[in-house]
C-alpha cells in the first residue's frame, strides 16, 4: 500500500477512522458513526481489552451521531430461521475434545449464521474455543471465537489454515476461507459426503493445531539422560 497507519497502541482500528474525520472536520453519519462506536465496542470489548484514552475519546467523539436502535439491533442481532437452522446443526454435530469445540454445519446460505452460532456456542460450560464452518459458493467459510486467553485464535487459524486459504483474526475473534477445489465440482458428490470431507479437513487441523508441541529436551536434560542410559547399561553389564 501507499500508506500506512499502524499504532500498536491504539484499541481498535475504528479508533484510527474517527480520529481521522474528527481531524479534518467531518461530520460521520449515523450509520457511519453507529458502526464505527460498534468496532471499538467490540475490538475492545467493551474498553476493557487495550482500551486507552484515545479509544473513550473516539466514542465520545462519534457517540453524539449514533443512531441507537442501528446499534442495539447490530449488537442483538436476531436469529433468523436460517440460523437458527445452522446453530441447531451445530449443536447436534458438535465435537468437543476438552476445552475446545469445532462444529461442522454443511451447506449454508450465509457465512454471518456461522459467527452467531459461534457466538452461542462459546457460551457452553468448560469451552473457550469454538470453530463453527460450512460452505457455500464452492467455498469452506470458519468462524472462530475464543475468551480466557487460553490461546491466541488469530495465530491458531494463520498455523491451522493458512497453508489452504486465507485466515487471520484477533486472539478471542477470527475467520478463514478455504476453496473446495475440485470437491465442489462433482455432481454426484452429495451435499452430506462434502459435509464429511469438510468435517475431517478442518476440525482434524483445528484440533492437531491446538495439541501442545512435544517437549524438546535442553542439552543439558539431553545430556543427563544419556548419562543415566550409559550408567543403567555399565550396571547391566556387571550383573
Amino acid at each position: 500500500a501507499p500508506f500506512l497507519d499502524l499504532r500498536p497502541d491504539v484499541g481498535a482500528t475504528s479508533t484510527l477512522l474517527a480520529e481521522y474525520l474528527e481531524g479534518y472536520g467531518i461530520e460521520p453519519s449515523a450509520a457511519t458513526a453507529s458502526t464505527l462506536l460498534f468496532g471499538i465496542r467490540v475490538d475492545t470489548r467493551e474498553f476493557t481489552r487495550g482500551a486507552n484514552e484515545r479509544d473513550f475519546e473516539a466514542a465520545a467523539f462519534l457517540l453524539p451521531h449514533v443512531d441507537a436502535a442501528t446499534l442495539e439491533r447490530v449488537e442483538s442481532p436476531s436469529f433468523r430461521p436460517d440460523v437458527l437452522d445452522v446453530l441447531a446443526r451445530a449443536i447436534r454435530g458438535r465435537d468437543r475434545r476438552d476445552h475446545a469445540l469445532a462444529a461442522g454445519v454443511g451447506r449454508i446460505h450465509e457465512q454471518d449464521s456461522l459467527a452467531q452460532a459461534a457466538d452461542f456456542l462459546l457460551g457452553m460450560a468448560g469451552v473457550n474455543v469454538v470453530i463453527v464452518y460450512g460452505f457455500v459458493g464452492g467455498t469452506v467459510h470458519i468462524s472462530g471465537r475464543a475468551r480466557g486467553g487460553a490461546v491466541d485464535l488469530g495465530e491458531t487459524f494463520r498455523d491451522a489454515f493458512g497453508q489452504i486459504g486465507d485466515a487471520g483474526g484477533h486472539a478471542d475473534m477470527a475467520g478463514a476461507q478455504i476453496s473446495l477445489g475440485l470437491m465442489a465440482d462433482v455432481d454426484e458428490r452429495s451435499d452430506e459426503a462434502l459435509r464429511s470431507i469438510v468435517d475431517d479437513v478442518i476440525a482434524d487441523r483445528f484440533f492437531e493445531t491446538l495439541e501442545p508441541a512435544p517437549r524438546v529436551p535442553s542439552r543439558a536434560a539431553a545430556t543427563e539422560m544419556t548419562l543415566e542410559f550409559a550408567l543403567s547399561d555399565a550396571e547391566g553389564v556387571e550383573k
